[in-house]
């Protein structure tokens, strides 16, 4: 185990700016910064750089630039934040809600994971609620990209076994469903935009991650 693989810190930096727009996406309360950045023309302007194939992402870009143009933003945040309590109501951003693990398994392996990081579990959210998830991949990748900085290469790849491990079982196993059932019980276009914004990235991660993977797999 001699060297990092080249060029992963670019894919490592992008990632983490991908979970942390989840992370403040999934908020209850949205914060108004990020819908006024969201009605910007910088921000839309961002749909036609998306490639063809990435028809999830740009479709569901498309459906929350629309959504957010034009409106006043603190009563979005209002409407919004009814809708996200409606919806997780219902157990929609959970992950019992789609795992065949009772809850007792599913909370003891995710403690073992928590515990590690400090930070990660947002205030009153159940603990296998998707945004924790989130957090915690957006902690291991940072946590990922200063051993890259620091040449720490058996702390790289110890973080790279540890993204493989919960991103099999708490984030590709059961988001993309979540995501289907989120554009089929959401009233807002919003939050079907979003669904669809997520599908596209988890697909992508998923993709990309593997590559990763297969390129780390004699020192994994």
């Amino acid at each position: 185990m001699s060297e990092i693989l080249p060029g992963v810190y670019l894919i490592m930096r992008e990632r983490t700016y991908l979970y942390r727009s989840l992370v403040e996406l999934y908020r209850p309360k949205l914060a108004k910064p990020m819908l006024e950045n969201i009605a910007q023309e910088q921000f839309q302007a961002l749909g036609e750089t998306i490639e063809n194939g990435f028809d999830s992402i740009k479709g569901g870009h498309r459906i929350l630039c629309d959504y957010v143009k034009g409106k006043d933003v603190d009563k979005l945040i209002e409407e919004l934040g009814v809708e996200y309590s409606r919806l997780d109501s219902k157990g929609v951003f959970l992950q019992r809600s789609y795992d065949q693990r009772s809850k007792e398994e599913l909370f003891s392996n995710l403690k073992r994971f928590y515990q590690q990081k400090s930070n990660v579990i947002e205030k009153g959210m159940e603990l296998d609620h998707f945004i924790n998830h989130c957090n915690y991949m957006f902690n291991l990748l940072s946590q990922n990209r200063i051993a890259i900085i620091n040449r720490k290469v058996n702390d790289f790849y110890e973080n790279i076994r540890l993204q493989r491990e919960f991103l099999k079982d708490y984030i590709y196993n059961w988001v993309p469903i979540m995501c289907q059932r989120l554009y089929k019980e959401s009233e807002s276009e919003f939050y079907k935009g979003l669904s669809m914004l997520t599908e596209g990235f988890i697909n992508v991660d998923k993709e990309i991650f593997d590559e990763v993977i297969e390129a780390c797999r004699e020192f994994i």
